[in-house]
């Protein structure tokens, strides 16, 4: 793989943009670690579903109301991608406000098959090291409800890269939550067997849920008629813009503040009436205005930190993007 990649910078310099798609984590973030400061790289299951999740939470806001810092956040599942959306979420936090990410860590959890992760479980030693940051002082909960009443989240994320989801989001953990949360953030997206349902998610918080799913469903009619609308949360909201951003800017690399900006410019694309409707990310209908806003401020944060070669700097970013995405369009055959 290193002669690889050596040759492709080689022959394409360092504006190449290099995803590596499908990669465990332990053999992306090495990767990402070698080269990311060589060229630009990124891993969509990492970056791309991370800063997904954070859009959405950002998107939000205005009706969950105070700031992302005001947050807290319990992680459900097995796998890599959980700690990646929590660093880039308590990244965004401390770049936002005076806190650092030390500080805006303590505010995340994580529970894995054994339940809540804290050093009173007694078994810190052998957690896998992407644990280890979000391994905090507490109680020793055994089970997500335990945790939920003692945490009191705002946002609760489901994400298992394979198999069952540890714990499921029961009837009891989402009344639990909605106790202390007049509008719940739930996120189940876990793929094959989802931690529950949109209209669950909906059902057990007497409709003041926000919901997004791994999968598109149908909206969801409550018993006072009134229908909530659940959001699809993927990454095709991110990578393309991001990959566009990098392209239009021929930047040298890569950044988290790249991605946090990607994720700020899809939250900004949700109207109000999507909003009201219990959505909390833009209509997917708009994905080429959503790519070319995000492309916009990835590019943009290239410019700023002195990392874009491509200059002059265009003077319409967005126009840059829209001029530079592909139409799969075709000359008739006479």
């Amino acid at each position: 793989m290193d002669e690889f990649l050596t040759a492709v910078k080689r022959r394409f310099g360092n504006t190449v943009l290099v995803q590596f798609e499908e990669m465990a984590y332990d053999n992306a973030s090495k990767l990402l670690n070698m080269y990311r400061t060589e060229f630009p790289c990124f891993n969509d299951d990492m970056a791309g579903v991370a800063a997904a999740v954070l859009a959405g939470i950002m998107a939000a806001l205005p009706r969950t109301g105070g700031r992302l810092s005001d947050h807290r956040i319990i992680f459900v599942g097995e796998g890599a991608v959980v700690a990646c959306i929590a660093e880039l979420f308590a990244t965004a936090v401390a770049t936002q406000t005076s806190q650092t990410v030390l500080d805006a860590r303590r505010r995340l959890w994580l529970v894995d098959s054994q339940g809540l992760v804290t050093r009173e479980r007694g078994d810190s030693s052998t957690l896998e090291s992407y644990k280890l940051p979000y391994c905090h002082s507490g109680p020793d909960c055994r089970d997500l409800t335990s945790a939920v009443k003692l945490l009191k989240p705002t946002v609760l994320v489901g994400l298992s890269t394979h198999g069952t989801p540890p714990f499921p989001f029961t009837p009891e953990v989402l009344q639990t939550m909605a106790e202390t949360c007049k509008h719940p953030l739930i996120f189940p997206l876990s793929a094959g067997m989802p931690e529950c349902t949109a209209a669950e998610g909906y059902s057990f918080t007497e409709g003041r849920a926000l919901v997004a799913t791994e999968q598109k469903v149908e909206a969801a009619t409550l018993p006072n008629g009134r229908t909530c609308t659940p959001s699809q949360c993927t990454s095709t909201y991110i990578f393309p813009g991001v990959a566009l951003g990098a392209l239009i800017s021929r930047c040298t690399k890569l950044r988290d503040e790249q991605f946090i900006a990607a994720a700020d410019a899809v939250s900004r694309m949700v109207t109000e009436e999507e909003l009201s409707r219990g959505s909390i990310y833009p209509a997917l209908s708009k994905i080429r205005d959503v790519s070319a806003s995000v492309a916009k401020a990835v590019a943009q944060k290239a410019y700023e930190g002195g990392f874009a070669t491509a200059l002059p700097k265009p003077h319409n970013l967005y126009e840059a993007a829209r001029q530079n995405m592909y139409h799969p369009q075709y000359r008739r055959y006479r």
